[in-house]
């Protein structure tokens, strides 16, 4: 695993409730600062039915961006979910990059990584060109505990293990 996960929102409840959204690459210096300033435009901002929402964001590995909340003092509402996924789109149509394709997966191989489409993930490990080993980041892990403990996870305990052959 490339980092130590566990260094990230230290000031939040583990159930703090979390939304991974992953670029389609990697995203280059410029690219990177126009995220950054949208989100420390919107995060001050955000509010669940007029209540601010206590969230925060990190910026990882340069195509990550996590966002969490902190729903002890308010609950994220539909309404500020919403709020937040048109601001993410904003901000895919400033840089010219997607954060909400769900079909592409990232994973490291050489402790370089890697994004692929959804179907050539899948038949590289059923061909056997990723072990079990390959690290793979799970980006539907919902709050903080299980973006500790699960958002990189090896290939055969991750989502992905059942496409594993019989041989690995």
């Amino acid at each position: 695993m490339i980092t130590l996960v566990q260094s990230y929102f230290r000031d939040y409840p583990a159930e703090s409730r979390l939304w991974v959204f992953m670029a389609e690459r990697k995203l280059d210096e410029a690219e990177t600062k126009v995220v950054k300033t949208h989100m420390d435009q919107f995060m001050p901002q955000w509010n669940a039915h007029g209540n601010a929402l206590k969230g925060g964001y990190e910026w990882i590995f340069d195509q990550f961006l996590v966002i969490a909340v902190d729903e002890s003092p308010a609950a994220a509402s539909g309404c500020s979910i919403d709020s937040l996924t048109r601001y993410i789109k904003l901000i895919e149509e400033k840089i010219g990059a997607s954060f909400t394709n769900r079909m592409l997966v990232t994973y490291l191989e050489d402790d370089q990584m890697k994004t692929e489409k959804l179907f050539d993930f899948k038949k590289k490990v059923k061909n056997g060109e990723l072990t079990k080993n390959t690290v793979v980041f799970n980006n539907s892990v919902s709050n903080l505990s299980d973006f500790w403990d699960n958002w990189q996870q090896p290939l055969d305990q991750s989502w992905a293990a059942n496409l594993l052959p019989d041989t690995q």
